[in-house]
This record gives structure tokens, C-alpha cells and sequence, in this order.
């Protein structure tokens, strides 16, 4: 996937779950997930399942839906499906999210590191190709510049 532009900042009085697909069965391509990535996807339904998610954001290619799909049976939502070459559109709908809710974005990388970037999350840092158990939590501030918490979730994917 070709690397994004990097995205101008936009604010949000949502609070963003911002995750990477879980791990894919080749590297290029509409590829769908590994048995580890189903695994690491239903360790994020697990994780997720009371946390208030409203919306589920995620591109046209399938690994993306496949990761989302667990949460998204649980909770009984249809996730909203954006290209994965408009991260700037997938920005503005963020940001129109309305105050107090909470989505989830399942992207791809460097798309979620310019995400959380764009929103005024600070201390975002590179992505390594196989890491895939990275979830940012960005939660609005008071200046409308989002804060980051980073946590890890499913098996390990560092070396």
C-alpha cells in the first residue's frame, strides 16, 4: 500500500480507538488475515466489548473488515467502510463525530500513525511492518488536541 500524505491537524470531541489490522496472509494485495491475525482480532472484540464503541471505521480491503468483524457482530453494528486511500476523508469524518462518543478506526500503517498524529497526539512513534498488536487511544483534551494512550492487545507481536 502506497504511503499516505501526511495529514493537516483536525480536532475531535470523540474519543478514537485507532488499531492497525491484525496480521495478513501475504504483503501486497487484498490478502485476508492469518489464523494468528483472526486470533488477534477476537482479542480485540474481547478488549473492546464494553468500551462504549458507537462506530467502526474501516477501508475496502478485506483485512481491515476482517479485523473489525468480531467487535462489530458483538456490538451489532455495520462498520463504516472508507478507502484506504482517503485517510484526509477518513480524518473529516472523524472529526465529525459527536462529543462523548467513541470509534474505532482499523487502518493500515503509516495511515493510523498519521491519524493519531493529525489529531495532536504526541510521542507517536514508527511502526515496524510486523507489528500488529498496537491500539492508540486518543481522547480529546481540553485545547482540542487529542491525548494519546498506547496499549498493546492479542499475542505480542515484538521480536
Amino acid at each position: 500500500m502506497q504511503a499516505p500524505a501526511k495529514l493537516a491537524p483536525v480536532k475531535t470531541q470523540a474519543t478514537l480507538v485507532i488499531v492497525r489490522h491484525a496480521e495478513k496472509a501475504g504483503p501486497q494485495g487484498d490478502v485476508p488475515l492469518t489464523v494468528a491475525g483472526h486470533a488477534r482480532a477476537a482479542a480485540l472484540a474481547h478488549v473492546l466489548r464494553s468500551a462504549n464503541v458507537s462506530t467502526i471505521f474501516v477501508t475496502d480491503l478485506q483485512r481491515t473488515q476482517q479485523t473489525a468483524a468480531p467487535i462489530a457482530k458483538a456490538l451489532n453494528l455495520t462498520p463504516v467502510i472508507v478507502p484506504a486511500a482517503d485517510v484526509a476523508g477518513l480524518a473529516a469524518k472523524l472529526a465529525a463525530l459527536p462529543a462523548g462518543s467513541t470509534a474505532l478506526v482499523v487502518n493500515h500503517n503509516p495511515s493510523v500513525l498519521h491519524l493519531a498524529t493529525a489529531f495532536g497526539a504526541k510521542g507517536v512513534t514508527p511502526m515496524e511492518e510486523t507489528e500488529y498488536d498496537r491500539m492508540m487511544i486518543l481522547t480529546p483534551g481540553a485545547d482540542g488536541k487529542a491525548e494519546l494512550l498506547t496499549l498493546r492487545y492479542g499475542a505480542s507481536s515484538q521480536p
